[in-house]
């Protein structure tokens, strides 16, 4: 999977509006943080949300820098390694803000039951889940409940949320093989568990290993598991895809409250 021109294009005019699009996330959460009425509301608002986005825009900054994406070169394990603490970071992040808006609503909108304790009722409070945007307003529950939105929550942010809590976590491959580069690969590595060391000199066992990691192209995608057909989806597009979705999100919630 390799960008066409078009879309390095693209992906990097996106990318030079990341930090507008930061600044006005957080300066539409500092202006309506002054009219909330609920401690614990402000509280997942200022120190939930405000403290995610944080994140989200520093793994975009992290992973930006070390493969930007018209990068040809491969990364390397120490990279690969590092993209992946990043791409964990944003994904729980991303899904932790869609869990804080929607305790931030139902503490400002008092939707608990007195009845009930809260540490019971919090599970059930969630803004992708039916029975708790029917009670929201109009423009909230149209938005949490189309199509589009539903589709980006269950098919890419839960699922690969789960994936990463629970399954296979997300990553991004090492490298992209062709036919020729695997054939090549597959010959190196025959040679490698052919070989017969000495028991002095491992220098042309280390040579043949290190060749290995200088095979094929760069892997601008991440999955999760082979098994359950995970789809490959290409990171620099998401994660810019996904700060725009959290912003239209964030400020749906704050003009609705």
């Amino acid at each position: 999977m390799k960008y066409t021109e078009d879309q390095l294009n693209q992906i990097n005019n996106y990318f030079f509006g990341i930090p507008k699009i930061y600044a006005d996330i957080v300066e539409k959460i500092c202006s309506k943080e002054k009219i909330v009425k609920n401690n614990k509301a402000r509280e997942y608002l200022i120190h939930g949300v405000n403290r995610r986005i944080n994140i989200l825009n520093q793994c975009i900054e992290n992973i930006f820098e070390i493969y930007p994406p018209d990068r040809n070169t491969l990364l390397g394990l120490s990279n690969v390694t590092t993209i992946c603490i990043n791409l964990h970071a944003f994904l729980i992040n991303v899904y932790g803000i869609i869990e804080n808006l929607s305790l931030f609503i139902a503490y400002e909108n008092n939707l608990f039951d007195p009845s009930i304790s809260e540490k019971k009722q919090r599970n059930k409070m969630g803004l992708y889940k039916k029975d708790f945007y029917i009670k929201l307003n109009d423009n909230l529950k149209n938005h949490f409940s189309s199509e589009k939105s539903q589709a980006w929550y269950n098919e890419y942010a839960k699922n690969y949320r789960d994936a990463l809590a629970h399954r296979i976590p997300p990553y991004v491959p090492p490298m992209e093989l062709s036919d020729e580069d695997i054939k090549m690969r597959n010959e190196i590595e025959e040679k490698i568990n052919n070989y017969k060391a000495d028991g002095t000199n491992y220098n042309e066992l280390h040579e043949m290993l290190n060749k290995t990691w200088t095979i094929g192209s760069p892997a601008n995608y991440f999955l999760h598991s082979f098994s359950e057909k995970s789809k490959l989806v290409p990171i620099h597009i998401q994660i810019i895809n996904d700060m725009i979705t959290i912003k239209e999100m964030i400020f749906i919630v704050l003009d609705n409250i």
